[in-house]
């Protein structure tokens, strides 16, 4: 690998600085036209009176200099993008091959909403569509005699990968919602399997919402109490997370889409959905597990199945569990949790060598490619701060809402809201 100092661009030595341009692209005369993503105003404010922008294709007619000039930048950031999306990728094939026995992997990702169509629907079903919210986690661990066949040993290792879905009518899909399917995962492991976990080692992506908020970060610290065993997150590189989960996900909605079209099934909700996939789609056409000689193949596939409401619903009612801002949040890529509550070990890149997988990290051979743990203690918010933000939630909400209908609401258009309260009428037309 290059240096960390060249890659973060503090070398003086290299850098796009020293790279030559011909007179013709240093130019400030004539005119190039050309085309760049950039956020553009959409005309709408957010309660809080900010501004809300679109990321748009945007045509530029300028002189060549400024579009080298723009492609230089770009290039500033690339080398230590594309070292970090490679970095990551192979501390995941690392750990995997070299996985201890009572550690477990789970690579998350949320699908793409699927939305509950029928081949013989009513007027009614066309318009007021059921969508269904499809959570996929690749789960990777080593195989016991009870439930696989075989026992796994340190000598003779055999892991085992199953596909884990959890599906539900509830289709925010929040920090609160992730907590919900890691307390799915841990009844699956230590209750229905028996199994002794000490770490579970999770690999997603780092959006917002849900994996690398504030608030869920602050739900890791808290593992230990509420699953039994420690958590090592890990984020994988921008725009390169996507892989078998992605591709699971699309599997069981191709499945499903198939059996409605064919007319062998009806799913209207998301639990027909879940009883239809496990009837039909638990065991993969050819199951196996494997050791480190050998491929994983998948073993089987596991759904849950979340209600909207009741005992086992998302519970997003849990004020003890909001956090205040993690400073530097966006640039992490490792967080590992400790038994203390509310302290954790962040990390800007993350290290599965033999040495840090077997817990001796004072001899990591990756030393000059990371940086050092920093030990963070996580601060709650008041009750106060967690009501005033809700507020400002929903209002946002709220007004998003009410563009969307303005702009729906155009010169020679039909507008029909659905009418929730009203016995006499299911949608009023405007």
């Amino acid at each position: 690998y290059h240096k960390m100092a060249c890659l973060e661009r503090k070398c003086g030595q290299c850098g796009v600085h020293l790279m030559e341009l011909l007179p013709e692209e240093e130019s400030n005369e004539g005119v190039v036209i050309w085309r760049r993503y950039e956020y553009v105003s959409t005309g709408k404010f957010l309660a809080n009176g900010q501004e809300k922008k679109k990321l748009a294709l945007v045509t530029k007619e300028t002189p060549p200099s400024q579009m080298f000039g723009y492609f230089k930048d770009l290039l500033k950031d690339y080398p230590l993008h594309s070292f970090m999306a490679k970095w990551q990728r192979e501390q995941l094939d690392s750990l995997l091959e070299h996985l201890p026995l009572d550690h477990v992997v789970a690579i998350h990702d949320y699908s793409e909403g699927y939305t509950c169509r029928s081949q013989d629907e009513t007027q009614s079903e066309y318009f007021d569509v059921a969508k269904v919210s499809l959570h996929v986690t690749i789960l990777y661990r080593h195989s016991t005699e009870k439930n696989d066949g075989i026992e796994s040993t340190e000598d003779n290792p055999e892991v085992v990968k199953e596909h884990v879905f959890v599906i539900s009518d509830d289709v925010i899909q929040d920090n609160n919602s992730v907590h919900k399917v890691q307390e799915l995962l841990n009844t699956y492991l230590t209750k229905d399997l028996g199994q002794q976990i000490t770490v579970l080692h999770e690999f997603t992506d780092g959006c917002v919402a849900q994996y690398k908020s504030r608030h869920y970060i602050g739900d890791l610290s808290c593992c230990l109490a509420d699953h039994g065993f420690l958590v090592q997150r890990n984020f994988l590189e921008t725009s390169h997370a996507k892989g078998e989960q992605g591709a699971a996900g699309a599997n069981v909605k191709q499945k499903v889409s198939n059996a409605v079209l064919r007319k062998t099934a009806v799913i209207r909700n998301a639990k027909d959905k879940k009883e239809f996939l496990e009837e039909n789609f638990s065991t993969p056409a050819t199951p196996t597990f494997a050791s480190r000689s050998k491929a994983v193949g998948l073993a089987r596939r596991i759904f849950f199945y979340v209600p909207p409401e009741g005992d086992n619903a998302v519970v997003r009612r849990r004020p003890d569990r909001a956090f205040k801002e993690l400073k530097g949040i966006r640039k992490l890529h490792c967080v590992k949790t400790t038994p203390e509550q509310g302290r954790i070990f962040t990390r800007r890149r993350s290290c599965y060598c033999l040495d840090c997988i077997g817990g001796e990290e004072e001899n990591c051979t990756n030393k000059e490619w990371l940086d050092d743990w920093q030990d963070v203690k996580l601060e709650r918010e008041s009750a106060a701060a967690r009501t005033r933000q809700v507020v400002e939630e929903t209002e946002a909400n709220l007004l998003d809402t009410a563009g969307r209908i303005a702009d729906l609401a155009a010169k020679d258009s039909v507008v029909a809201i659905a009418a929730a309260n009203d016995p006499d009428y299911d949608y009023y037309l405007m």
